[in-house]
Order: structure tokens, then sequence, then C-alpha cells
């Protein structure tokens, strides 16, 4: 018997909506393909990116580590490392675990250095040393932050968000001046004084060198023999790191990681709490002011 128009209409109108749904679910299949390759460029987790707090300045080294895992295969990756301001990297120290190879390290800017990792498919730890410049105490005096910054590339595309460390803070020496002697204290043309300091770092910074200077005033003067600890080591500073401005009344001397051993532990480091006496002559040669207008380490 033949069909009845309206079941040839009902059958067409069922085979084009079998048609609709098929294409609507190929476009789907497409669709979603498409978003899995925009999101298989490789991804990373940061698990922990830390820097070390109390900081010194001029000083010890200070350590940075970190820790992610990659959520896609990454093989090559490139990390770069922007540090906070007046902190440098120091070439050499960054150690990379979790079956990462460094291949290369540019430390072209010291406070931007980037590493390039081979085989980075797994976890990867590493820890990094830095330091601290006056730069750096600067911005913490005036306010600012100091935070580091890690950026992860592969393939020449950035594969998470910047990670910012926690802030830190600095330490930094204070160096003051006290017990301060001259004898005699009332001298003539052509006599000799002999001058003593007691010089101490009051903050927890530690220091490996510093200067130590004097201004006398109008007058014309020869200093010598800048010893440290006259009555125990009694360490003779080598001419060659005293200085003075030309006119015989300003002098400086630069006290080095050599002189530093000779104080406190016997370490390179001048440490919260050590102090030393400073010991030199000076010879006078024309009148002038007689008066020590300023010190300073």
């Amino acid at each position: 018997m033949p069909r009845q128009g309206p079941n040839l209409i009902s059958e067409a109108a069922t085979h084009l909506s079998t048609k609709q749904k098929i294409g609507i679910g190929a476009g789907t299949i497409i669709l979603a393909a498409v978003l899995a390759v925009l999101n298989s460029s490789g991804n990373i987790i940061w698990n922990n990116f830390s820097a070390q707090n109390d900081m010194p300045v001029c000083g010890e080294r200070a350590t940075l580590t970190g820790n992610y895992s990659p959520t896609d295969t990454l093989t090559d990756v490139n990390m770069r490392i922007h540090l906070a301001n007046g902190v440098s990297y120091i070439p050499g120290t960054a150690v990379f675990s979790g079956g990462a190879t460094l291949v290369n390290e540019d430390v072209t800017d010291p406070r931007v250095p980037v590493f390039t990792l081979t085989d980075a498919t797994g976890p990867v730890s590493f820890l990094m040393d830095r330091t601290a410049s006056c730069e750096a105490y600067n911005t913490q005096l005036s306010g600012g932050q100091l935070v580091d910054t890690a950026k992860v590339f592969s393939e020449g595309s950035q594969v998470a968000s910047d990670e910012i460390s926690n802030a830190y803070s600095l330490q930094y020496a204070t160096l003051g001046v006290s017990d301060v002697q001259t004898t005699p204290n009332i001298a003539e043309v052509g006599d000799t004084v002999t001058r003593e300091i007691t010089i101490t770092n009051g903050n927890f910074g530690a220091r490996s060198s510093f200067y130590f200077g004097e201004n006398i005033g109008p007058g014309d003067l020869d200093f010598f023999d800048f010893i440290i600890n006259p009555t125990t080591t009694n360490y003779a500073i080598p001419a060659g790191q005293l200085s003075t401005n030309g006119r015989g009344d300003t002098v400086k001397v630069l006290i080095n990681e050599t002189a530093i051993t000779q104080i406190g532990d016997g370490n390179s480091l001048f440490e919260n709490g050590e102090s030393f006496t400073l010991q030199y002559k000076a010879v006078i040669f024309g009148c002038g002011a007689g008066n020590i207008v300023s010190s300073f380490p």
C-alpha cells in the first residue's frame, strides 16, 4: 500500500533532524580537538619559590629555592629569574635536581640570570645564591619591597604566570666610632701624635671590608703606622691601603678581609658585636685648626 503523504513528510523531518544532530555532534568533536591543541603547549604548577629572609648586605650570600611540577611534557625549558633591585646572582651556584639537566646559564645581567634546562619532564627543584648591594639597602630604607620573580618558557612561550617569592628583608652593618684618644692632646708643629679609635659593628649585618677615615680640618699632617689592636694582634695595615686628599688633612684607610681576620672570631667578616682598636700616628708639619671635624667608618 502506498505510504500516506503525512508519513513521508514525517520521515523526511526525522531524517533531517538526524543529520542536524550528526552535524552538530561532529562540530562539537572538532571544536574540542582544537581546544585540546591550544591547551597542549605545556604548563607547570609552582609548589614553592622562597627567598631567604634577613639577607646580608655586602657580606655573606643568601639562598633562593624553588620547585615546580609540569602538567604537560616539557623537555627543553628556559627559566628566567628577575631578582630584586640591588640583588645579583652568584654565577655557578645554581643547582637543579629532579632529572633536569642545566646546559647553560646566561649571566650577561646578574640581576636577570637565564637558565636553559633539558629533560625537565618531571618535578624540578633548584637553589641558587645571591648577594645584596648597597642599592638593595637603599631600596629597603626608602620603603621599597624586595621580591624575586621567576618566569618559565618552553619553545619561546611562557608556560605559567609569573611566580613571585616572599618579600624579604636585609641585614646590614651599623659601624660606630667610640673611645677616641689623642696623645698628646695638645701638640705643636713637628710633634708626633698617636690616635686610638674603637670601631664596633652594632647591627646584625656583616661587612667583608669597609673604609675608616678622619677629616682633620685645615692643616698639614703626615699619617703612618696604622695598626689593628696594638696590644694584642698588633696587625700593621699595609701603606698601600692608605690614601689622603693631597692637602694632608684627611686620611682614609681600607679595612679589607685580611685585616678583618685579625678581629673577633678570626673569619673574614666583621660581624655583629665585634670591635677592634685602630691606632695610627701623624706628624704635624704646619699650623691648622687642630680639630677632628669628622670620623667615619
